[in-house]
C-alpha cells in the first residue's frame, strides 16, 4: 500500500475516530493520538519506522506553525491579560525539576538519566492545551495556554543547558567544546534564529493585505525556520516559540490580527496531522514495563505540576479551589517533550533509551487521561457566544474585514436606515 493511502486512511480513521468519541466527552485529540497508534508501527503496523522517518518533516513544520501560534502567548500584552501565565508556568516546571530529580536517582537512574528525565518532565503541551480550548475559548482558557508556554519554554533552555552536560558525564571522549557547541545550537542558537525569523515576519507584514496573504506568509517562513533548525542542530519548538513571540510583541493591530487568525484557520487540520502522526510513534507496549522508574516520573511530576499550579495561582490572587484547578491542567504533556526525546536519542542513545520509555509512556497515560478532566474545566470557564468579543486574546476579537473573510456585518453609520 503506497504511502499516500496509508495517510489517507490514517487521517480518515483519525477524523471519524474523533467525531465518535467527542459525543463521549472524550476530546478530539486523544482519538487522534489512539488512531495514532493503531496504525503505528507498534500497532497495526499499517505506517511502519520507514514512513515515519519521512514524515519527520511534515511534523517539523507542523510543529513549527502551532509553536509559532502559542508564542503570541508569552509576549507581554498576553502575560499581562492572564496574570497566573507566567507565575504558575514557571513554578510549575521548576517544583516538577526539583521533585522529579532527586526521586530518579532513587529509584536507581544515574545522575544524567536524573536531570534529563527532571527536565523533560518540565514541559507542558500548549498545542494539546490549543486544541482542547478551540471551541471554550475564554480568558482562562489563553491564561492556561500561556501558562503551558512559559514550561516549555523554561524546559527548552534548561534541556540546552542539561544534555550538555549529560554528554559529557556518559561520553567520557566529550570535551568541554563540545558541550558548549551543543549548548549554543540548542539555546542561544534556537532563540537567535527565532529573533531573526520573528523580525522577518513583523517586516513583511506591513505589506500583508488579509488572512491569506499572512498565513502564506507565516507558513513560508516557519518552513525556512524548520530547514535551517535541523540543518544547524538547533530547538524548533523553541525557535518558533521565540518567532512568535517577537512578531506578537512588534506586529499590532489589523496586521497582528491577520497574522495570528491566519495560524488559527488552519490549527485543526495541524493538530490532526500532528497528533495522528506524534500517536504513530508511541509505543503503548511501554506501559507494562515502566517500572518503578516509570511510576516515580509520574508520580513526581503530577506533584510538581500541580503544587507550582496551585501556588502560581495563588500568587496570581485566585482562589484555593481555582488555584487547584490550574494545578490539575497543567498535567497534559506532549509536543515539545516528544521533539526533546527524539534529539536526546539521538544524541545519547543508551541512556537516551531507557529515558525516552519512561517519557514516552508517561505520555500515554498524561496525555489520554488529563486532557479529559482538563477539557471538563475550560467549559466550566467557557465564555458565552455572545460575549466572545470580549474574550482579551486579539484573535479571538471580532476581526478587521479583510480579503479572505467576508462573513463581517456591514458598518452602521447614523442617520442612514
Amino acid at each position: 500500500m503506497g504511502a499516500t493511502m496509508v495517510l489517507a486512511i490514517g487521517f480518515w480513521l483519525a477524523f471519524f475516530g474523533a467525531r465518535l468519541i467527542r459525543t463521549k466527552g472524550i476530546p478530539e485529540l486523544v482519538a487522534f493520538l489512539i488512531v495514532g497508534a493503531l496504525i503505528g508501527p507498534h500497532g497495526f503496523r499499517l505506517v511502519d519506522r520507514d514512513l515515519l522517518e519521512g514524515l519527520k518533516p511534515v511534523v517539523a513544520i507542523a510543529t513549527a506553525m502551532l509553536m509559532f501560534g502559542i508564542g503570541e502567548r508569552l509576549s507581554p500584552r498576553e502575560l499581562r491579560v492572564s496574570p497566573f501565565s507566567a507565575p504558575a508556568g514557571m513554578f510549575s516546571a521548576l517544583l516538577t525539576a526539583v521533585i522529579v530529580a532527586p526521586l530518579s536517582l532513587l529509584a536507581g537512574a544515574n545522575g544524567a538519566e536524573a536531570m534529563m528525565l527532571a527536565v523533560l518532565a518540565s514541559a507542558g503541551a500548549p498545542m494539546t492545551l490549543t486544541a482542547l480550548s478551540a471551541k471554550v475559548r475564554s480568558p482562562y482558557s489563553t491564561g492556561l495556554i500561556g501558562a503551558h508556554a512559559v514550561s516549555d519554554a523554561v524546559a527548552a533552555i534548561a534541556f540546552s543547558l542539561a544534555l550538555p552536560i549529560a554528554l559529557m558525564l556518559v561520553r567520557r571522549s566529550s570535551s568541554i567544546g563540545d558541550a558548549v557547541g551543543f549548548f549554543l545550537r540548542l539555546g542561544p542558537g534556537s532563540v537567535a534564529l527565532g529573533v531573526v525569523v520573528g523580525l522577518v515576519v513583523a517586516r513583511f507584514s506591513r505589506n500583508s493585505a488579509g488572512v491569506g496573504e499572512s498565513m502564506v506568509l507565516v507558513m513560508v517562513h516557519m518552513v525556512v525556520l524548520s530547514a535551517i533548525a535541523a540543518a544547524a542542530g538547533a530547538s524548533i519548538p523553541l525557535a518558533a516559540l521565540v518567532s512568535g513571540t517577537v512578531v506578537a510583541t512588534r506586529v499590532h493591530g489589523e496586521k497582528h490580527t491577520f497574522i495570528f487568525k491566519s495560524v488559527q484557520q488552519i490549527e485543526e487540520p495541524l493538530f490532526l496531522a500532528f497528533f495522528t502522526i506524534a500517536g504513530a510513534s508511541l509505543d503503548v507496549g511501554l506501559l507494562p514495563g515502566l517500572g518503578l522508574l516509570g511510576v516515580i516520573y509520574i508520580l513526581g511530576r503530577t506533584a510538581g505540576k500541580i503544587l507550582g499550579g496551585f501556588l502560581g495561582g495563588i500568587i496570581a490572587g485566585q482562589k484555593r479551589n481555582d488555584a487547584l484547578r490550574l494545578g490539575t491542567d497543567l498535567l497534559p504533556q506532549a509536543g515539545s517533550a516528544v521533539a526533546l526525546v527524539v534529539i536526546l536519542t539521538e544524541e545519547i542513545p543508551a541512556e537516551g533509551a531507557q529515558i525516552a520509555a519512561v517519557v514516552l509512556g508517561a505520555i500515554v497515560i498524561f496525555e489520554s487521561i488529563a486532557p479529559i478532566f482538563t477539557a471538563r474545566n475550560l467549559k466550566r470557564h467557557a465564555v458565552p457566544s455572545a460575549e466572545v468579543s470580549a474574550v482579551p486574546p486579539s484573535h479571538n476579537q471580532p476581526d478587521a474585514p479583510s480579503t479572505v473573510t467576508a462573513d463581517y456585518p456591514k458598518p452602521q453609520v447614523k442617520g442612514i436606515d
